[in-house]
């Protein structure tokens, strides 16, 4: 009878948790559909990371490392001239973008970030600076910290084969988690540095994923590009 008792309890309680969640999350979206679209210029304070280990029931708490799994947070602070601190959660793609003391016009609504639009970098790209010809409709934009590469995805910049044959190289020992994007004419793909070794290929333009070697990645992507 006490265990019968015992798991109605649980289950009115569980309910009540689901009810208030559920009326939290209805609040929270029409705050962020009501709230202003903002736009402000700031300067970039950090960007970190922060971990959870959660449970098998999706919470956060004391668990066993065996039993649980770790989620991992991207964050960016932004800093306003009035000193004003703007934190936003992003994904990992995007939080790459990101450097400390990068300034820029910040665009807003609520905790959702619009748009970014750089006036200043602390990591100036010395790989695809040279004059293109007008023709060229190869655009490459992303972030290599080891390499000192940032090219914002506002300002992405023509290449030429033999520049991105150099950055590619120079890759295989940068130990950043680096990214970068490439734009031709009829498509956009993102590729992200998985390991050493493995290197992760996102078609933008299908949603497709493919998990590609580091070895003959240039040739690749020579391939693609002409």
């Amino acid at each position: 009878m006490e265990f019968v008792v015992a798991a109605v309890v649980f289950v009115f309680i569980g309910l009540i948790a689901v009810f208030v969640g559920f009326f939290v999350m209805q609040s929270n979206q029409k705050k962020q559909k009501n709230a202003p679209v903002e736009r402000v210029q700031v300067k970039v304070g950090s960007a970190y990371t922060e971990s959870k280990v959660m449970n098998q029931n999706f919470t956060s708490g004391s668990v066993d490392s065996a039993g649980g799994y770790e989620q991992k947070g991207y964050y960016i602070q932004f800093k306003t001239k009035q000193n004003k601190k703007l934190t936003f959660r992003l994904k990992k793609k995007d939080w790459l973008k990101y450097h400390d003391g990068d300034e820029g016009m910040l665009t807003y609504q609520g905790y959702k970030i619009i748009g970014f639009e750089p006036i200043t970098s602390t990591i100036e790209d010395g790989y695809f600076m040279h004059n293109k010809p007008e023709n060229t409709t190869r655009f490459i934009y992303g972030e290599a910290q080891g390499l000192g590469f940032s090219v914002s995805s506002t300002a992405p910049v023509k290449f030429e084969l033999a520049e991105l044959k150099r950055f590619i190289q120079d890759l295989k020992d940068d130990q950043s988690d680096w990214f970068f994007t490439i734009k031709t004419r009829s498509e956009l793909r993102q590729y992200e540095k998985e390991s050493d070794t493995n290197i992760k290929e996102t078609n933008l333009t299908t949603n497709e994923e493919k998990e590609l070697l580091m070895n003959g990645f240039y040739a690749y992507l020579k391939s693609f590009i002409e």
